[in-house]
């Protein structure tokens, strides 16, 4: 017997069925470690983060400076994280779990927008389950790190759904809805500086609101008013204003890469090849990892035809924009919100791609395979009830796909392995593999892991360095301080590196050269406090009291509450 539901209870179900199962396949998170791959950085082992929300943390997150590792401005990521802290300390289950739960409320924001925009509730269900359930979105949502790329998203669905209410009955007050939204969201990660053209993206389809003969084929649930083009760009212009004021704070961000470390050719080439990686990745879930090293070189043939097929499908979608209105919008949707992670511009440890640069730009494409399909089984004159038992098949697969890959984040070195069996060639992640077992006391074990990713990479400084300090706990001095040596001579301004190096040296009685090394790290880094302290050691080893007082009481003020650092400055003060 067929049973009849209300739109409502059918809307219901749907929404109930999606939630449930993207709990089903992440509720595991909560088991979860922090991962040593910037979770530490943003959380862990972040002296700003770790006090909660503080008026000093507070103020920290704003600021623009901030230490070596940071790449780009996002404050609101920061008191999020912050925020954590306040509710599950440092237990990464919550923090995994809130960003289960911000993965939850963009499908359920997604699916609202589409839903209002076309009025097709199967289509925009099917979209939201491909969402919400697909492996490449893993890495967005069991890596605590990917914290914001998931905050800066909720803002993104919540700038659009602001936009559709505008479009619904245009004034002042919803437009400053609507820009208000989307300063959040560039307040939590600069990827949205392409939402404004999203936008004009949708004011063609499907909101209807640019007439340029397409066909609609959904009914909308509220009329939009068509505007003339021109209208329509002004109404961005702002939008695209505030985009410009995010990029050139990231420009002037001091960890932009502003030299041609790689050149722009090499640049141009992979990101031609990465746009078709991302479409495999999409339609082939397999063999994800946590990080792709950039290639060193890419044979000639790949940028080639990953162009050709790109222009290709271009081609196709914008020939194709009145009959066929989603696969425009869904296309240059997928293509224009990928142009700001493609490596033009670098910033940090770049890869050749990311699954989590796919989150937002992966809703073009399932938004041109929902809207698609339907139209293939019309030409083929195929029952459109036939569409239910494959779309089932395919999220039934992404489901099992995406159980199996969120369970190899669950510590990191299961993560690690993992993404060594994808890409051996790793020298990034074989020197975290060796962080992760040196952390369990597995020295020896870490030692190969360095030098394999060494002979990837000779000139890689983090390998070297941490070789160096795995050397140095096993005793090997000599060795700990050529190391130490070789990252120096890789990354001049690495103060840890001259600050190690300086202890090892002072462990061989040679003082003067460790002295001189200590003030190299507190040239590189002021407030480099342990720096300050082994200074003040060997100034008190030399018995210079005056140096040994000055170099702990600059300490002690970056460290006022330290036990070790007064009973230091105590003796200081008793030498003669």
């Amino acid at each position: 017997m067929m049973i009849n539901l209300k739109p409502s209870q059918k809307t219901f179900l749907i929404v109930a069925g999606i939630v449930l199962v993207t709990l089903a396949v992440y509720w595991q998170v909560r088991g979860f470690e922090f991962i040593s791959f910037d979770d530490a950085l943003y959380v862990s082992e972040n002296k700003q983060v770790r006090q909660g929300l503080t008026p000093q943390s507070l103020a920290w997150a704003f600021s623009h400076q901030k230490n070596d590792d940071q790449t780009y401005w996002h404050p609101l990521t920061w008191m999020s994280h912050m925020l954590d802290v306040e509710l599950f300390g440092l237990s990464p289950g919550g923090h995994h779990l809130m960003n289960l739960a911000f993965h939850l409320i963009n499908a359920l924001l997604l699916f609202l927008a589409l839903r209002l925009m076309t009025g097709a509730v199967w289509k925009s269900a099917f979209v939201t389950a491909l969402f919400a359930l697909h492996p490449i979105n893993v890495e967005s949502v069991a890596w605590v790190a990917g914290r914001k790329n998931l905050l800066s998203s909720t803002f993104w669905m919540l700038t659009i759904l602001a936009y559709i209410r505008y479009a619904r009955k245009p004034n002042i007050l919803r437009y400053l809805l609507v820009f208000f939204t989307l300063a959040l969201g560039l307040l939590a990660k600069p990827m949205l500086v392409t939402l404004p053209c999203v936008l004009l993206l949708l004011d063609f389809w499907p909101l209807g609101r640019m007439k340029l003969g397409q066909i609609m084929t959904d009914k909308t649930e509220t009329k939009f008013q068509h505007v003339g083009i021109f209208r329509l760009v002004m109404e961005k212009i702002p939008l695209l204003g505030l985009s410009l004021v995010t990029i050139g704070l990231a420009t002037i961000s001091p960890q932009i890469i502003n030299e041609a470390a790689v050149p722009m050719p090499l640049r141009a080439q992979n990101a031609l090849v990465s746009c078709c990686q991302y479409l495999w990745k999409l339609f082939s879930p397999l063999d994800l990892a946590i990080f792709y090293p950039f290639p060193s070189s890419i044979p000639f043939w790949q940028p080639f035809a990953a162009g050709f097929l790109l222009i290709l499908i271009s081609s196709f979608a914008a020939a194709g924009f009145r009959k066929f209105p989603y696969l425009t919008v869904g296309w240059f949707w997928f293509l224009g919100t990928l142009f700001p992670v493609m490596g033009f511009v670098q910033a940090g440890l770049w890869p050749a791609l990311a699954d989590r640069w796919a989150y937002v730009p992966a809703i073009g494409v399932f938004i041109m395979i929902a809207w698609g399909a339907p139209v293939i089984c019309k030409f083929c004159r195929i029952d459109q009830k036939y569409l239910l038992v494959p779309a089932t098949a395919i999220l039934c697969l992404l489901t099992m796909l995406t159980f199996r890959q969120a369970g190899h984040w669950k510590t990191s070195e299961s993560l690690y392995t993992h993404t060594l069996r994808v890409k051996p060639a790793n020298p990034v992640i074989l020197n975290n593999l060796g962080n992760a077992v040196k952390a369990k006391g597995r020295l020896k074990e870490s030692v190969d892991h360095y030098l394999k990713a060494l002979s990837y990479k000779p000139g890689y400084a983090d390998a070297n360095y941490n070789l160096a300090n795995a050397m140095k706990d096993m005793g090997k001095t000599d060795q700990a301080i050529y190391y130490y040596q070789k990252t120096i001579r890789v990354k001049p301004d690495h103060a840890k590196a001259h600050n190690n190096l300086a202890s090892q040296l002072m462990s061989q009685g040679r003082t003067a050269e460790a002295i001189s090394r200590y003030k190299t790290a507190l040239q590189i880094n002021p407030d480099y406090e342990s720096a300050h302290y082994n200074l003040g050691i060997a100034y008190y080893n030399t018995g210079n009291k005056q140096g040994a007082v000055a170099s702990f009481k600059k300490a002690l003020r970056l460290n006022p509450g330290a036990a070790h650092l007064r009973s230091a400055m105590d003796q200081a003060m008793q030498l003669p």
